[in-house]
C-alpha cells in the first residue's frame, strides 16, 4: 500500500531502494495499493508515518488484519502489545483484548530503535535486582533519520545533541516493556556513523548487586597468584618458558572457568558467608604457593 500520489504504480519504481543493489524481482513488480484498498494478506507489516498510522492501522486490523507496526502512534495504548520478544514475547496474549479480535485482528507494536537494545540489555539487571533509575546516553546512526535526514555538511566531523521527539519515548517505553516504573533521564545526540546505535546507560538498582561483586573479587583472587607463579616456573626453567608457562596457564584457564561456577554454586546453596569463606582460603593458598615458589627459586 502506497500514497494516493504513489498508488497504482510498480513498488520497484515508486520506492527509493537505498541500500544497494535492486530490490528483490518478487517486490519490484508489485504494484501498489491506494489507500483503503482491500488487501489479501491477512498479515499487516506497517512501517507508516505516525500521523497517518493514528487511523490507518485501526483501520486495518478492524477489517481482521494482524497489524504489526513499526510507528510510534500506538505503542502506548494501553490494549496495543509494545514487544520485544527475548524480553516480552508472552504479551502478544494482550491482543485478545483488543477491540477488533474478534474480527481475527491484531494490532502490535514494536518499540523505538534505542529501546529494543536498551530493554534486551536491562531486562535481566531489572529483574535480578530492580532499578531505581537510569541516565541514558545514545549515539545515534546517521540510516535512523531516514533518506530525508540530515545532509553531510551537517554532520562530518560533528555531533548534534537532541533528536526532535526521541527523548519522550524512550522512557515510557522502556517502563511498559519492562513492566517496570524506572526514573529515567535521556539525552540523545546523532553522531556521523552510517548505521547501529550506541546507548551509555548508568544504573541505580534497587537491591545491592552483591553477588556480581563477588564475582569481581573471586576473578581478581584468581589472576593474582599465577603471576607469582609464572614468575617462579619461568626462573626454574629460563630454557622452556614457553612450555612451562603453557603448562600452569592451562591450570589459570581452567580455574577462571570453574571459578565463577562454583561461587554461584556456593551463593545458592550455602549463601554468601560460605562463598566469601571458599574465596579468601583460596587466595590464602594460592598466595602460600606463590611464595613457597619464590622462596625456592
Amino acid at each position: 500500500v502506497g500514497s494516493e500520489r504513489r498508488a497504482g504504480r510498480r513498488y520497484g519504481d515508486a520506492v527509493p531502494w537505498a541500500i544497494g543493489g535492486d530490490p528483490p524481482p518478487d517486490a519490484a513488480g508489485l504494484d501498489l495499493l491506494a489507500p483503503g484498498r482491500p488487501l489479501a494478506s491477512p498479515l499487516v507489516l506497517s512501517a507508516l508515518p505516525s500521523a497517518v498510522a493514528q487511523e490507518t492501522e485501526p483501520a486495518l486490523a478492524r477489517q481482521g488484519h494482524v497489524v504489526c507496526t513499526n510507528a510510534s502512534a500506538h505503542r502506548m495504548r494501553t490494549d496495543t502489545p509494545l514487544i520485544v520478544p527475548e524480553v516480552n514475547g508472552e504479551a502478544i496474549s494482550e491482543i485478545a483484548g483488543q477491540p477488533w479480535s474478534r474480527a481475527g485482528g491484531a494490532l502490535v507494536a514494536n518499540p523505538n530503535c534505542v529501546v529494543v537494545g536498551l530493554t534486551m540489555a536491562l531486562a535481566p539487571i531489572e529483574r535480578a535486582f530492580g532499578i531505581e533509575s537510569a541516565t541514558v546516553v545514545t549515539l545515534q546512526a546517521l540510516s535512523g533519520a531516514g533518506l530525508s535526514g540530515l545532509n553531510a555538511v551537517e554532520v562530518v566531523g560533528n555531533v548534534i545533541p537532541g533528536i526532535r521527539g526521541e527523548e519522550d519515548k524512550i522512557g515510557p517505553e522502556l517502563n511498559k516493556i519492562l513492566g517496570a516504573d524506572i526514573e529515567v533521564a535521556v539525552a540523545v545526540n546523532r553522531v556521523p556513523v552510517l548505521d547501529g546505535h550506541t546507548a551509555h546507560v548508568f544504573c541505580r538498582l534497587r537491591s545491592p548487586a552483591t553477588h556480581v561483586a563477588a564475582m569481581l573479587v573471586s576473578f581478581g583472587c584468581g589472576w593474582i597468584w599465577p603471576v607469582f607463579t609464572n614468575y617462579g616456573i619461568v626462573r626454574a626453567n629460563p630454557r622452556a618458558a614457553g612450555s612451562a608457562t603453557g603448562i600452569t596457564q592451562m591450570g589459570v584457564y581452567v580455574g577462571v572457568f570453574v571459578g565463577p561456577l562454583v561461587t554461584g554454586w556456593l551463593i545458592e546453596h550455602s549463601g554468601y558467608p560460605a562463598m566469601w569463606l571458599a574465596v579468601a582460603a583460596s587466595s590464602v593458598a594460592g598466595a602460600a604457593v606463590s611464595i613457597r615458589i619464590a622462596d625456592r627459586f
